[in-house]
């Protein structure tokens, strides 16, 4: 009910200003809502089931296969209908949904619907500036069980709040999950998700690390928003990139890797706790960051350096004829 009863008065007073409003929910809540009298005429309500319409029972529901067929079954429901909506000439304008259905965001985007948090926890929930750690190796590499037992052992020792992005594992490794994982994930003090929008979390003021594997764009993208980087790189140009960042513009370390090529758990968390610290070093690498990211700014702004090169571009491409370009024709 802690998100039910506050969406309820919100969607009340929306309804007081003549807005019109549908308030999708699932039949076990619905039914509570009935019980305790807490359904207003004036609001339409859509009902779906998600399997549970007896609601979760704590002890004997699976919470992970709940959660799953939750989001899987909203997720269709609210397709379902803001398609309805706008075939009947009343389309769906914005899409308001509370923390613990961030999915809900994701249908809203992939219809083209701006989405609105109703956010109802204190703002002492917030995360302080520059607290988070951020883990992503990009899309193409997969963590083996050793690198994710090193990552899952620094952040339980480290104790700071993450997101760590990581994708479940395929093929003979799928079923054997690490038991440090498991207490990990038990302990909530992070995320762990398949995919994030980077530079939505590389924007955010919260952010204070950025453990990655020196791709170029997460390079360029981190110093674009002035985050601290640890250098893991493994391939192609990641090892020239993290000399840059260590070396050159001193925006982060390079971690240090073992005679197997991974990096120890002592390793790892000296590297976190050099960037996220407070002591001499760290200090420079998050003013370093900073430089890094107003300067990135000014060769934006009209007179710089990358202004300049974007306009040339654009010049050049206008001033093209089809007699000056002509189509290689195979």
């Amino acid at each position: 009910q802690g998100h039910i009863n506050p969406a309820i008065q919100f969607a009340k007073l929306l309804i007081r200003l003549g807005v019109k409003l549908t308030f999708a929910t699932t039949i076990s809540a619905y039914r509570r809502m009935v019980k305790a009298s807490k359904t207003p005429e004036s609001i339409n309500f859509v009902v779906y089931s998600d399997g549970y319409d007896d609601g979760f029972k704590q002890g004997s529901d699976d919470a992970n296969l709940f959660l799953a067929k939750f989001r899987s079954e909203g997720t269709k429901c609210l397709k379902e209908t803001i398609l309805s909506s706008a075939e009947n000439g009343t389309p769906v304008t914005c899409l308001v949904y509370t923390f613990l259905l961030a999915w809900a965001a994701e249908v809203a985007h992939d219809l083209n619907v701006p989405p609105a948090l109703l956010w109802i926890q204190p703002a002492s929930v917030f995360r302080p500036e520059g607290s988070i750690v951020y883990i992503s190796f990009g899309t193409l590499i997969v963590w083996s069980n050793k690198e994710r037992e090193v990552m899952a052992h620094v952040l339980l020792e480290i104790r700071r709040p993450f997101i760590w992005v990581i994708r479940d594992k395929e093929g003979e490794d799928a079923e054997e999950e690490i038991s440090c994982m498991k207490e990990l994930k038990t302990l909530g003090l992070g995320l762990m998700v398949p995919w994030c929008n980077q530079l939505e979390v590389l924007s955010h003021p919260s952010l204070g690390c950025f453990v990655t594997h020196c791709g170029w764009n997460s390079t360029l993208e981190s110093m674009a928003c002035g985050v601290p980087l640890v250098g893991v790189p493994n391939m192609s140009d990641q090892s020239t990139n993290a000399k840059l960042i260590e070396d050159v513009w001193g925006t982060g370390v390079r971690s240090i890797k073992d005679e197997d090529g991974v990096v120890e758990v002592e390793e790892m968390r000296r590297c976190i706790e050099l960037v996220m610290g407070g002591h001499e070093r760290g200090q420079a690498i998050k003013m370093n960051a900073k430089k890094w990211k107003d300067l990135a700014r000014e060769t934006m702004k009209e007179g710089g350096s990358s202004y300049i090169n974007l306009m040339d571009f654009v010049d050049q491409v206008g001033s093209c004829t089809q007699d000056k370009v002509k189509p290689v024709i195979p």
